[in-house]
């Protein structure tokens, strides 16, 4: 969809000599592949290893601006935990109605569902707090290495993190 829209774009793409305007279907491409949890763990460890072996990434690589761009977009795609928790909170509540509706779907179809549903703000919390461990925290952390100053995300993220705790601690301290 995101091609067919840059193609109705007067020139956007026909301005372009064909090997620039193939390298950024390319490039959009493989950035929206990226944001496919499915592919989070490899993703992650080819950053990791090239950042490991001290490879780095060479600037006039278009493979590896490719592999960068799809890294940054799955960082976007992310970054929920880092906004103000009332925003996140928010989001999360969305998220939770938008899998509620997939897990219809799939189930009304007679397929297995395949998505984490958070029926209670309790549940919720316990997922965010695991999503953020397990998956946004690292990411994060490799984000931070490959940019330093960005390790102000890391903060925004725990900051949520511990918020998200309260929300789990005050319902089990109302529970007693």
């Amino acid at each position: 969809v995101a091609l067919q829209l840059l193609e109705k774009l007067p020139g956007v793409l026909g301005r372009m000599a064909a090997c620039d305007a193939s390298g950024v279907r390319k490039t959009l491409v493989q950035a929206i592949l990226a944001t496919d949890m499915s592919v989070h763990g490899d993703l992650l460890a080819l950053i990791n290893a090239r950042l490991a072996n001290q490879e780095g990434f060479e600037p006039d690589s278009a493979d590896d601006r490719r592999l960068l761009v799809a890294f940054l977009l799955h960082c976007a795609d992310l970054c929920n935990p880092l906004k103000p928790h009332a925003v996140s909170r928010r989001v999360a509540a969305d998220l939770g109605r938008e899998f509620a509706a997939q897990a219809a779907l799939e189930q009304a179809a007679g397929l297995p569902v395949s998505v984490m549903l958070s029926p209670t703000e309790v549940t919720r919390a316990t997922n965010e707090v695991g999503f953020i461990t397990a998956v946004v925290s690292p990411l994060y952390k490799t984000l931070a290495e490959l940019a330093p100053p960005l390790s102000v995300c890391l903060q925004l993220i725990e900051a949520n993190r511990r918020t998200w705790e309260a929300v789990i601690a005050n319902a089990q301290r109302s529970e007693e």
